[in-house]
């Protein structure tokens, strides 16, 4: 449990969970965060679970090497555009 929390009469939480809010008497509450799962000896319906919208590390690496690429092809071509000799180019 985490903070104040008040748990009513004849409430089960399940191993592991953790309980970060009031949980209503003659409940069972599991997971993380826990979660009522039967109140009443009957089952709760859980609605959706919450949208959670955090960055994807790899999106942003895949953009990362696109951009990358995308310059590099760049730069490719404007090199074969141009008459150098190719000792002379740094890339």
């Amino acid at each position: 449990m985490l903070g104040a929390i008040t748990l009513g009469d004849n409430v089960k939480v399940g191993a592991g969970s953790v309980v970060v809010k009031d949980v209503p008497a003659n409940s069972t509450v599991v997971g993380i965060p826990a979660r009522v799962v039967l109140q009443d000896g009957h089952p709760v319906r859980a609605g959706a679970p919450p949208h959670v919208d955090m960055p994807d590390p790899n999106a942003d690496a895949l953009r990362r090497l696109r951009d990358r690429l995308d310059s590099l092809e760049a730069r490719l071509a404007e090199l074969s555009r141009s008459p150098q000799s190719w000792d002379d180019v740094a890339i």
